[in-house]
């Protein structure tokens, strides 16, 4: 799996305005503001720690049904879709089906600007049953992508290497994988800056949504290689 491909299968988006409603209704008076104190969530291990996560520039939070519209006018972008290996969102149906389905789970994360709030991308963290690139429990995939505007800047590579401390020292996961396609200069050139090693390349890698087949190029980083670097 690359990226969030977990987007594919989007059939029975219709069906979420009628529940975006309702939990909208359920949600009126909730305050959504940055600051407000955020719920811990455990570990197996038994250890705790914050879902909201903070850095020099950007919030790092769950998602929630109020980012529905910001989160369409990204995913609308055809090029974005491109690389993640999904369709453009046609409707904001097909955005309210993937929060509902994908990305309102754990370790998926809104990367938000901080000074702002403005949602500009999402970042997870996918285990066992949710990725491809390994079937240990110990490890995982990072998926993350930003909207075209806010490329060039940065972004992803500070948010990652918030999510690799968060994995290494708040889940204690031992080897964290991540792809790219073939041709995503921009993705590859992040996994280098945040220390990640080659280890594969997949041919005729299957992109169901996209009716078509890539190469994938899969890269590594152990928790033992990152402490040595930090």
């Amino acid at each position: 799996m690359f990226f969030d491909g977990r987007f594919n299968d989007l059939c029975g988006a219709q069906s979420e305005m009628s529940r975006y409603n309702q939990r909208m209704s359920k949600l009126k008076g909730r305050r959504k503001q940055l600051g407000v104190a955020q719920p811990q969530a455990t570990h197996a291990s038994g250890a705790t720690y914050q879902t909201y996560k903070e850095t020099q520039r950007l919030v790092i939070r769950p998602w929630d049904d109020y980012d529905a519209e910001e989160l369409f006018e990204l995913a609308k972008e055809p090029e974005i879709g491109f690389w993640c290996g999904w369709e453009p969102h046609k409707h904001i149906e097909d955005t309210l089906f993937v929060l509902h389905n994908f990305l309102e789970v754990s370790e998926t994360y809104a990367i938000c600007l901080k000074d702002s709030g403005k949602v500009i991308g999402s970042i997870g963290l996918h285990f066992k049953g949710n990725t491809d690139l390994t079937d240990k429990d110990d490890e995982c995939e990072l998926g993350y992508w930003v909207g075209k505007a806010y490329w060039n800047n940065g972004y992803v590579t500070e948010a990652a290497n918030e999510m690799i401390r968060h994995a290494f020292m708040d889940l204690d996961v031992s080897t964290i994988w991540c792809g790219y396609y073939d041709g995503n200069d921009r993705s590859k050139r992040v996994q280098e800056k945040l220390g990640f090693i080659y280890h594969h390349t997949s041919y005729n890698v299957e992109v169901r949504q996209l009716n078509t087949t890539r190469t994938g190029h899969v890269n590594y980083l152990t928790k033992e290689k990152w402490c040595k670097k930090a």
